[in-house]
């Protein structure tokens, strides 16, 4: 009987890391778009828009969470999650509650802004993290 034989030989950076690289740009891409929305929606918290006394605005939150090195995670920008108060403030400040059905107000919409914002510029950091992984990677 004839056959084919072949073998191959596995080495070089790609091989030895396991592609954790990529991983690791996933998760860093990650980190940097909830940075970036935090920042978002904190800069359009100002006096006279969305800022009294500055509760709110201290209150605005980022959260990343990887359970492992394996795993992208993923992550969130949350406002007014210390309180109650500060919660039913904050969403008749975005403009999602029904307490402002009977005022003018419709809500400043901050947090729907930084989502628009991040879906523009999700692409251009995500490029630049995975270009980073590629060259480790080669």
């Amino acid at each position: 009987m004839s056959g084919v034989k072949f073998s191959v030989k596995t080495e070089g950076p790609f091989f030895r890391l396991k592609g954790q690289p990529l991983k690791d740009a996933g998760a860093d891409t990650i980190q940097d778009l909830i940075k970036e929305g935090e920042a978002k929606v904190e800069a359009q918290l100002y006096p006279g828009h969305g800022v009294l006394t500055g509760e709110y605005k201290a209150s605005v939150t980022r959260e990343f969470k990887r359970r492992s090195r394996a795993v992208i995670g993923y992550g969130k920008v949350s406002g007014g999650s210390e309180s109650r108060a500060l919660a039913i403030r904050g969403a008749w400040l975005e403009g999602g509650s029904t307490r402002r059905e009977g005022t003018r107000f419709k809500g400043y919409g901050m947090f729907r802004k930084a989502t628009s914002h991040l879906r523009k510029v999700a692409k251009t950091m995500a490029g630049k993290q995975y270009a980073r992984a590629v060259k480790r990677l080669t």
